[in-house]
């Protein structure tokens, strides 16, 4: 995230996302499928950090994640690329149970 505090220069915050801690140091690309391969969301974080040090204090938390809070209680539209990625992926996507029900339609179609 950049970030250019008034008159001063502009900073970058690295919000890179870190592996899961369980993961073998020694662990082959065969170890790592389907939600394994995944790494630890970092933008709550990085966002909180950045409200802190560097918000105007003009707008609460509860404000600034309102539109993320709705669209992971009502879900969003999957924009073209999106679904061309899941497309892509769909047998792969249908062979793990979690990634079936957090990325599909019930009946197994990309949405």
């Amino acid at each position: 995230m950049m970030i250019r505090p008034p008159g001063k220069n502009p900073i970058c915050i690295n919000g890179t996302s870190r592996s899961p801690e369980g993961t073998p140091t020694d662990a082959s690309e065969s170890d790592i499928v389907a939600h394994k391969s995944t790494t630890i969301p970092s933008t709550v974080r990085v966002l909180d950090y950045a409200w802190k040090k560097y918000g105007s204090g003009k707008l609460a938390w509860v404000d600034l994640i309102k539109p993320a809070i709705k669209y992971a209680e009502e879900g969003f539209v999957v924009g073209p690329f999106r679904h061309r990625v899941w497309a892509r992926h769909q047998e792969d996507l249908l062979g793990h149970p979690s990634t079936r029900t957090l990325f599909l339609d019930e009946d197994g179609t990309i949405p």
